[in-house]
């Protein structure tokens, strides 16, 4: 009984936290834990809201990452590529023509000539005329009041400018970072191993499971099985699973015990899941 009691003191005192994350200030999250998978054991998955509250307004856009605030999703994900000269924006494509309707390689422009094409308009005319942000007016829209994950798309000094940012905003214990690109995940580990790297996988990759580098799979809900999930849990990886915009799929996503997901629709989430 004596080591009984000792041991329950020191769960008590040592609480168990697998594959933690940094916490934000616990009034904003409600929750003194800083694990996800701690989370996940007592309730359901973060919310993430993907590219921005992307059906209330133009993805990747500041009024986008406005909106993912005002919907209180736990992340909002952006994806971030540089421009000819250097400066890292929040963009999806490679090409323009989708969300700006301009031609060309998004990497073929400088900042300034990028500046004054209209990335909202084709999302509805309330939008016309939204430029195309920084990651640092990003970053200034999101500090104190959501969490980021940072998908690095494109860049020859994308991720040691995006680390650099994070540093001079002081922001390193608000973000992930997360990559289909594993020599960018093994940069921004090498230089800033406290910020968790997530590998993004649209089809199976068992034989990752065990690299180092990797702290949560970003995955396509095509494909997760719950037997990936148990896997990735007990190597104390997390699984974070996209898009997930139905009622149907946010509870099948939600019953496969994952622990975050990525959805365009965080309002619906945060109904179904809180």
């Amino acid at each position: 009984m004596k080591t009984i009691r000792i041991l329950f003191l020191v769960f008590l005192l040592f609480p168990f936290r697998a594959a933690s994350y940094p916490a934000m200030e616990p009034s904003l999250f409600l929750c003194i834990q800083n694990s996800p998978l701690f989370l996940k054991s007592l309730s359901h998955p973060w919310i993430t809201a993907h590219r921005g509250a992307s059906t209330s307004a133009p993805e990747n856009t500041l009024p986008a990452l406005q909106a993912a605030i005002d919907a209180q999703a736990d992340f909002v994900e952006i994806d971030v590529r540089e421009t000819a000269d250097g400066i890292p924006v929040l963009c999806h494509d490679s090409l323009l023509k989708r969300t700006s309707g301009e031609s060309g390689s998004l990497q073929d422009y400088t900042y300034a000539e990028l500046s004054v094409f209209d990335f909202g308009g084709w999302f509805s005319d309330s939008y016309k005329n939204v430029p195309i942000p920084t990651l640092e007016q990003a970053l200034e829209t999101c500090k104190g009041h959501i969490r980021m994950n940072i998908e690095l798309k494109s860049g020859e000094t994308l991720t040691e400018t995006v680390l650099e940012l994070l540093e001079l905003h002081d922001m390193e214990n608000q973000v992930v970072l997360s990559s289909t690109k594993l020599p960018y995940l093994k940069e921004a580990k090498e230089k800033k191993p406290e910020i968790p790297a997530g590998y993004i996988a649209s089809s199976p990759c068992p034989w990752l499971l065990e690299e180092e580098i990797i702290d949560f799979f970003s995955v396509s809900s095509a494909w997760v099985t719950e037997d990936f999930v148990t896997q990735a849990h007990r190597l104390g990886k997390e699984v974070h699973i996209w898009t997930v915009d139905t009622s149907e799929a946010l509870l099948a996503a939600d019953a496969l015990g994952v622990d975050n997901v990525i959805t365009d629709c965080p309002k619906l989430a945060k109904t179904l899941l809180r």
